[in-house]
């Protein structure tokens, strides 16, 4: 359920975000500008779960990534 719901709030934002990021582009149709929108929000949900596990890692092994061992 829970990512379920994480997927639902992440589509959403991503739709908001993406829309309006390109609602000033003047020389992208609305079908193009849709398909972008579309693949951003198929992508989102994939780059934030890869996002999660690298901060996962990177917090198991913190000495490690900021160079101390």
């Amino acid at each position: 359920m829970i990512g379920l719901t994480r997927g639902l709030v992440i589509g959403l934002f991503v739709v908001a975000m993406v829309n309006l990021a390109l609602s000033n582009v003047e020389w992208l149709g609305d079908g193009a500008r849709g398909a972008l929108v579309g693949v951003a929000v198929v992508l989102a949900e994939d780059l934030i779960v890869a996002f999660l596990s690298l901060g996962r890692h990177i917090r198991k092994h913190l000495e490690q990534f900021i160079g101390l061992t």
